[in-house]
């Protein structure tokens, strides 16, 4: 290819990308779907940089220990922000467990079986 058709078809391409770039901006809805669009490739680009490969399988997988102290059936805490809603959230109790900072003892009275 010469260099003249190269530059032509170069200048040629920009004239179209500014063309519909033009035309996009004339649609709000467009322009915001771009940004969101944007906004999450820049957060998986985060992500990926930020979380380690094995960290992040293992959170997904949900390896030894990261679902072991949360009930099957309970319900997440963020659900007591709705108006009106006031579910108990889980303690764990034992000798190893914190509760608001304060390590939580043994219980004031022993089962027997």
């Amino acid at each position: 290819m010469t260099t003249a058709r190269r530059t032509f078809l170069r200048s040629f391409s920009q004239a179209v990308a500014r063309s519909r770039l033009a035309a996009l901006s004339h649609y709000p809805s467009a322009i915001a779907g771009i940004g969101i669009i944007a906004a999450l490739v820049l957060l998986s680009i985060y992500t990926v940089i930020a979380i380690p490969y094995s960290e992040a399988v293992t959170l997904w997988r949900g390896g030894e220990g990261v679902w072991l102290e949360t009930p099957r059936n309970a319900l997440p805490e963020w659900v007591n922000l709705f108006p009106g809603v006031n579910r108990p959230e889980t303690l764990i109790l034992g000798p190893d467990a914190e509760a608001d900072g304060e390590a939580v003892g043994a219980l004031p009275f022993t089962v027997e079986v």
